[in-house]
């Protein structure tokens, strides 16, 4: 039996990096977790670059304070929240869903939704 459908899906999920999960995701460009000028981007700029120079020749120890609490996995939660559209195809009991979804959260752009999967039959 072929079966075919459109769905309305929505959800939410949060990713903790110190508690990796299979299946949810990543995001390539968060916040830091400094305040400090030139430590506030995962990836230097060439501001950054000048300014972290000028505190290494300074202090060489306050430097590698500051580039500790400034590593990528430092004080990050993400979230999101969204709702899509998504092409349901049901094949006997292995089913394909396939579709599209925008939201809100640290995900910015819109998301390719996809769900693979087989139901057991119970009757």
């Amino acid at each position: 039996m072929i079966a075919h459908s459109v769905s309305i899906v929505f959800g939410a999920f949060e990713v903790d990096p110190f508690q990796p999960e299979i299946g949810r995701g990543g995001q390539n460009s968060y916040p830091s977790g400094s305040s400090f000028p030139g430590y506030q981007h995962r990836d230097p700029t060439y501001e950054d670059l000048i300014i972290r120079s000028y505190v290494t020749e300074q202090s060489p120890d306050l430097a590698m304070y500051l580039e500790y609490e400034s590593r990528d996995r430092q004080k990050v939660h993400l979230n999101q929240q969204y709702v899509g559209l998504t092409y349901d195809f049901l094949l006997g009991n292995f089913f394909l869903q396939l579709g599209g979804g925008i939201g809100k959260g640290d995900y910015k752009n819109p998301q390719l939704l996809i769900q693979v999967g087989y139901l057991f039959d119970t009757r």
